[in-house]
C-alpha cells in the first residue's frame, strides 16, 4: 500500500518574518507561475508556492492522493511539518477550487482566501457525471498526444485575451510542456471539476474573508463568481480590467495589488 504522504516541491520569496501566503497554481501549471506576483509582494509577505500532485516537481504516484479532499489534508500536514503558519491562501482555476476547499474545511489554517478564476464545482450529480466523462476523454488525449492537446486547450474562449498579448500564450504552452503528461492526466481524472465535491453549500456558511477575482473578458467565471459572492457572507467579488481567465499571467501587478489591499 502506497504511503499517504506527498513531498510537495515548493519555492519561496519574500521576508522571512512576514505573513505567510500559500499559492496554488492551475491545471498544467507549476509553482513558478506565481513568481511575478510573489516577487511584487516580497517586501511585505512570506510567499510560498507549491507544485500540486501531477505537476512540476512534486512526485506522487498514488491516484488516491490526487483527490481534492486528500490533497488538502496532506497540504495542511505538509505546512505543519515544515512549521509554516499560513495567514492566507491564493489559488488560480484548479488551484482556486482546491484553495476554496481548504478555506472551507480548514478555516483556522487558512483564515483568508483569494481565488482567481475559480468555482465551487458543479451542483448537480448529472452535471458532475457528464464532466467526469469529458475529463476522462481529455485525460486520454493528454496521454496520446500532449502537444496537440495543449494547442486545442488554449483555443478555448477563456484564453482569447491571452493570445492578444504577443508571445504570452506561446510562452505559457512552452512551460506546460515541462510537465509529465501521465501526471496531468491523473490530476484531471482525480481532481477535475467533475470529480471534486460541490462546495456551493459550504459557501453559504463561510463567514471568513474571501476575495473573488475574475477578468472582465472572462464572462463565464465572472457570472459564477457573482453568484458565489451573493451567497457567501464573507465574500467580495472584484472584476479586473483588461484581462481574461489567466489574470495573474496577463497582469501580475493588478493581482498583487488586490492581494495586498485585501490582506490589509
Amino acid at each position: 500500500m502506497a504511503e499517504e504522504r506527498i513531498d510537495f516541491y515548493a519555492i519561496r520569496r519574500g521576508v522571512v518574518q512576514g505573513p505567510v501566503l500559500l499559492f496554488l497554481h492551475g491545471f498544467m501549471g507549476s509553482c513558478r507561475d506565481w513568481l511575478p506576483v510573489m516577487e511584487r509582494l516580497s517586501d511585505r509577505f512570506s510567499c510560498v508556492a507549491v507544485d500540486l500532485p501531477g505537476h512540476g516537481q512534486t512526485c506522487c504516484t498514488n491516484p488516491k492522493l490526487y483527490r481534492m479532499e486528500t490533497t488538502a489534508r496532506l497540504l495542511v500536514d505538509w505546512l505543519q511539518k515544515n512549521k509554516i503558519l499560513s495567514r492566507g491562501i491564493v489559488g488560480y482555476s484548479m488551484g482556486g477550487r482546491l484553495a476554496l476547499y481548504c478555506a472551507l474545511s480548514y478555516p483556522q489554517v487558512f483564515p483568508q482566501a483569494i481565488l482567481e478564476s475559480a468555482s465551487p464545482g458543479l451542483r448537480k450529480s448529472k452535471d458532475r457525471k457528464a464532466r467526469r466523462e469529458l475529463d476522462l476523454d481529455r485525460s486520454r488525449a493528454i496521454e496520446i498526444d500532449f502537444l496537440n492537446f495543449l494547442f486545442h486547450w488554449h483555443q478555448q474562449p477563456l484564453f482569447t485575451s491571452l493570445w492578444k498579448q504577443s508571445g504570452r500564450c506561446e510562452a505559457l504552452v512552452e512551460c506546460r510542456l515541462r510537465n509529465n503528461p501521465e501526471g496531468l492526466a491523473r490530476s484531471l481524472r482525480e481532481m477535475g471539476t467533475g470529480s471534486q465535491p460541490s462546495l456551493w453549500l459550504g459557501l453559504k456558511s463561510h463567514s471568513y474573508p474571501l476575495l473573488l477575482l475574475t477578468g472582465e473578458s472572462d464572462s463565464k467565471f465572472t457570472t459564477i463568481n457573482q453568484e458565489m459572492a451573493s451567497c457567501c457572507p464573507g465574500a467580495r467579488h472584484e472584476i479586473l480590467a483588461g484581462v481574461g481567465h489567466n489574470a495573474h499571467v496577463e497582469d501580475p501587478g493588478a493581482i498583487a495589488d488586490r492581494i495586498q489591499a485585501f490582506m490589509g
